[in-house]
């Protein structure tokens, strides 16, 4: 009987010292690249919360880069952003603390329900939503001291004329891009070496030096002739590996054609960059436009609560409480489903594009000794 498997690296020595020691004949060999290797889970406490979102699309397979790291904080905060609403925020984490306290097999799920809460109230409190009252616009008195602080249209004259958090989640985008693309090269270093990754971070270093360059001024950030002068040059240099680069294994089959090869897939790497990173990009808008639908739709409840309510003494309290109830409760529903599904989508879609993850990996399993 012939039995295959695998095992960890770090277990080998004791699987090889088990086999010698009940004469088991065995061979022992490193996978091939084409192996489905499986591969093992190993997340901190923080990460290992978003396991189950991120296995709603697949497990990294043995070649990928575990995405999870960075995947984590990403989630957290576009949930926030989608959420928008600090009094929404308080119930989330509310709830969240009551399951990990209250029902031990859940605790993991109550933990992240908790971070979220927790950043949906950060959110909330940056941009001054709670249970749909426009904090920017009330006559509270313990309110008017930070109420210059609310990230709102009243800033618009610091971002081109448009809405502050629409440029915000668009930075955001880019930044997530850009961490896509990096963790790409990586990948590409891991499995063939450096020189494979060299076309990707190119990529990286042009746009983040463009970016730079013709993007601060644009803030009133002033660059200095020198800097400048280096930036263009660092996109000059980039230029050769996005060009140049992009494929180094055509080198091998025929040096003399491969630097047109190159530079035609570079040509057409810069086209499918020129369009697809401004879908992308456009894409991260649904944050700020997720976070203002909540909040108008809070603030239409509201205003339907005290208009609608007849002015009878208690009656107008139940009445008005009935309102807020039933039209927040529909209210939090909604953006608790767009809160969920729209990080997903710029996740799987956008962000594991750019990085190149590929998933469909499945779980190393060892075998167990069953007692009883």
């Amino acid at each position: 009987r012939l039995m295959q498997g695998w095992c960890l690296a770090e277990k080998e020595q004791a699987v090889v010292e088990y086999l010698d020691k009940n004469k088991i004949y065995y061979e022992i060999s490193d996978p091939d690249f084409d192996d489905n290797v499986p591969i093992q889970i190993k997340n901190d406490a923080f990460s290992s919360l978003f396991e189950p979102i991120l296995r709603m699309y697949s497990l990294p397979n043995y070649h990928d880069i575990d995405p999870l790291p960075l995947f984590a904080p990403f989630f957290m905060l576009f949930f926030g952003l989608c959420m928008g609403d600090a009094g929404y925020g308080l119930l989330i984490a509310g709830i969240g603390l009551g399951i990990m306290f209250s029902k031990p097999k859940l605790k993991k799920y109550g933990a992240l329900g908790a971070l979220l809460g927790l950043m949906t109230i950060i959110c909330g409190s940056i941009t001054g939503t709670f249970f749909g009252i426009d904090l920017a616009q009330v006559d509270w008195e313990w309110v008017k001291p930070i109420q210059p602080y609310f990230v709102n249209d009243s800033m618009k004259e610091h971002f081109f004329g448009y809405s502050p958090m629409m440029v915000i989640s668009v930075i955001i985008g880019l930044v997530q891009v850009l961490i896509g693309m990096t963790m790409a090269g990586c990948k590409a270093v891991k499995n063939f070496g450096f020189i494979y990754g060299v076309g990707k971070f190119s990529w990286v270093v042009a746009l983040l030096s463009a970016v730079a360059l013709f993007g601060l001024p644009m803030f009133g950030v002033e660059l200095p002739q020198a800097l400048q002068y280096a930036l263009y040059g660092l996109i000059a240099i980039s230029a050769v590996g996005i060009y140049f680069l992009n494929n180094p294994a055509a080198y091998k089959k025929n040096a003399i054609l491969a630097p047109f090869s190159n530079l035609g897939g570079g040509l057409w790497a810069t086209y499918g960059m020129s369009t697809g990173l401004l879908g992308d990009l456009l894409s991260y808008i649904r944050l700020f436009a997720l976070g203002l639908t909540g909040g108008v739709l809070g603030s239409v409840f509201n205003t339907l609560a005290i208009d609608m309510s007849p002015d009878v003494p208690v009656v107008h309290e139940l009445v008005m409480l009935l309102i807020l109830l039933l039209g927040h409760g529909i209210n939090f529903g909604l953006c608790m489903i767009s809160s969920f599904v729209h990080p997903m989508r710029l996740t799987f879609v956008e962000y594991f594009k750019n990085a190149e993850f590929d998933g469909g990996g499945k779980e190393f399993t060892p075998f167990k000794i069953m007692k009883g």
